[in-house]
């Protein structure tokens, strides 16, 4: 249950209300083409956004299309038309520890490229909030580095569930990009950090 808490809400991304009208940040690549990253043995690698994550012993990585499914996607991968919520990477380690990166085409929404990683952040958090079946517990938006680069960093938790969660939010180009880590101790979710690294 807390599993399907934290991977439901963490992809359930609203941009209603998150266009702020600022001008675009200066993209990292612009002449790089979007393309999903890949899942091999115990690591994932993105070349979009230059990461790496090792999974710690123990986890494996679960079907992203079975997730996309679950979530109300017809498919996890970038190229149709009405899909905008691409689902990277689902892993878990068989109990309360979950991690997953999905990635949002701001291109697709009207308004979508003027979305600031901010706004972003504040409206996910917004979603938290706006629970009532749940008592989260929404912490202060912060920005941390992040296997090179600058995020937005979105602590929530649980205390009647027992549970603790970290959104990492950042932005490529027309990608933004939302990495979640959940686990029953908090600790864990600083383990799980380190195991994502750039990628050269």
């Amino acid at each position: 249950m807390k599993r399907a808490l934290c991977f439901a809400l963490a992809a359930c991304l609203v941009l209603t209300g998150a266009c702020a009208g600022q001008p675009l940040p200066a993209p990292a690549a612009p002449d790089a083409v979007y393309a999903a990253g890949t899942a091999a043995g115990d690591v994932y690698e993105n070349r979009y956004f230059a990461l790496r994550f090792t999974l710690p012993e123990g986890w494996s990585f679960q079907d992203v299309a079975a997730l996309a499914a679950l979530l109300g996607s017809e498919t996890a991968e970038p190229g149709l038309p009405e899909v905008s919520t691409y689902y990277e990477f689902y892993a878990g380690d068989g109990g309360d520890g979950t991690a997953m990166l999905t990635v949002e085409d701001l291109s697709r929404h009207q308004g979508g490229r003027l979305v600031t990683v901010r706004a972003f952040a504040d409206a996910l958090a917004a979603q938290y909030a706006a629970v009532e079946s749940v008592p989260y517990v929404i912490g202060e938006l912060q920005t941390a580095e992040l296997a090179g680069r600058t995020a937005m960093v979105l602590p929530v938790s649980a205390p009647d569930s027992g549970y603790f969660q970290r959104s990492w939010v950042f932005r490529t180009n027309d990608y933004m990009a939302t990495l979640t880590f959940c686990s029953a101790d908090e600790s864990a979710l600083d383990e799980l950090e380190r195991a994502v690294t750039k990628l050269d």
